[in-house]
């Protein structure tokens, strides 16, 4: 049978076409280091690399989270330390002015040390760092603690912030200062489906329009009106944070009901809230059982236990003024309140346990993630390569061969 030169050449061009295409397949192997050049090379190698570099992506993600989070622990960790810091000499200048051969000069000087040590306690609790207050709960840009004479105002809210530092997993990362230096709080036990719709849609047996009153220690009550046809508990919440009374009105969520929260702005035993609904009908406080038919706080008021400030202000008057009486009870009063920060200090440092942990855990997760990769799409390196120069050579040699039977050298013909 004959073959026709056409064919001959129509066949070794088939085969040298192929032969370069496994040899730039090879090349780009091994140029790019990975065993597909498109995933429908091998499309179950392709989807399981994109899962693993989802998971890498999200692993980063939570690795940043953790490198943020960390030195705002630590830092609220040192300012919390020289609180501590602080006590404990004015514990020690307490002691020496409760001895009876003190004059009023050197009460007075004590006094004043005491005066200087409230003043950098307040400087420390609004530490910033990240041009973020650290311990102002949601108000992070707000300076959390005013002091004018022997009143400290908390300007803060009560809610811890939290971070995400892994999947489902929070940590604490800034503290109220209202649970280092205590304010009194008020919980209401009921809850309202939704913060934004009327009350009257939520509240039954309740009187239109009424009001309410709010006291804040010694001070003058601001009243309030609710109508409850045109009032959400939004609109009550509004109305009292606008209304320059020393409380902060906020509205907490949990189980999927709305709860109303009342924080006195005070700092200390003067901050003592005085609620009062009106006494006849069944009144918005009372029907989210946060006063009752009495007016008296039927809510979940904090338990105040002598915070520092207000305990530390007591001290410097009764000095200023030669008086002596009393001190060992304040300075009982000073070391619960030491205990609680104390207590807050090392809660501060689990946190910063945790995220070290997390971080451990995210770098070891890297680690196995990228050497899955590697396994999934990477490449044997040398097996490649010798790969590639079999294939070269192979091509080298179709070529030769390929020259050599079609004659193509016009030498041939001379």
């Amino acid at each position: 049978m004959r073959v026709s030169n056409s064919y001959i050449f129509f066949s070794l061009k088939n085969q040298l076409s192929s032969n370069l295409e496994n040899l730039y397949n090879s090349q780009v192997k091994v140029n790019s280091g990975k065993k597909y050049v498109l995933p429908s090379d091998d499309p179950t190698s392709a989807v399981t690399a994109l899962r693993i570099k989802h998971s890498l992506n999200l692993n980063s993600y939570y690795k940043e989270r953790q490198n943020y989070t960390k030195p705002y622990l630590q830092i609220a960790d040192t300012q919390l330390t020289t609180i501590i810091n602080t006590i404990r000499t004015v514990k020690v200048d307490l002691n020496m002015a409760s001895n009876s051969t003190n004059d009023n000069s050197q009460l007075a000087i004590v006094a004043t040390k005491i005066d200087k040590a409230i003043d950098s306690i307040v400087t420390t609790a609004n530490a910033k760092y990240n041009n973020t207050f650290l311990f102002g709960g949601y108000g992070t840009n707000t300076t959390p603690f005013v002091r004018t004479g022997d009143q400290v105002k908390y300007n803060g809210s009560g809610h811890t912030v939290q971070q995400e530092i892994n999947k489902d997993i929070f940590a604490d990362v800034m503290i109220p200062g209202s649970k280092i230096f205590e304010t009194h709080t008020v919980d209401s036990t009921i809850g309202l489906a939704s913060p934004d719709a009327k009350l009257s849609t939520m509240l039954n047996s309740v009187g239109s329009p009424y009001s309410f009153s709010i006291k804040t220690g010694s001070g003058t009550p601001a009243t309030f009106s609710v109508n409850y046809t045109t009032d959400s508990l939004q609109d009550i919440v509004t109305r009292i944070n606008n209304s320059g009374v020393d409380v902060k009105a906020n509205i907490k969520e949990a189980n999927g009901m709305a709860y109303l929260t009342l924080q006195s702005k005070i700092v200390g035993e003067s901050g003592a809230l005085t609620i009062t609904d009106d006494s006849s009908g069944n009144g918005l406080l009372k029907a989210i059982s946060l006063a009752d038919e009495n007016a008296a706080i039927t809510g979940t008021q904090s338990s105040y236990s002598n915070g520092l400030l207000d305990t530390l202000i007591a001290a410097k008057n009764k000095l200023q003024i030669g008086d002596t009486t009393g001190l060992s009870d304040l300075i009982a009063k000073i070391d619960s309140a030491n205990d609680n920060i104390l207590n807050i200090t090392a809660n501060v440092g689990y946190e910063i346990q945790r995220i070290e942990t997390a971080q451990s855990f995210s770098s070891d997760e890297e680690f196995r993630l990228k050497e899955l990769l590697s396994d999934t799409e990477g490449i044997d390196s040398i097996g490649a390569i010798t790969e590639l120069s079999t294939l070269q050579n192979a091509y080298e040699a179709a070529l030769a061969t390929s020259a050599r039977i079609m004659k193509l050298s016009l030498l041939n013909y001379i």
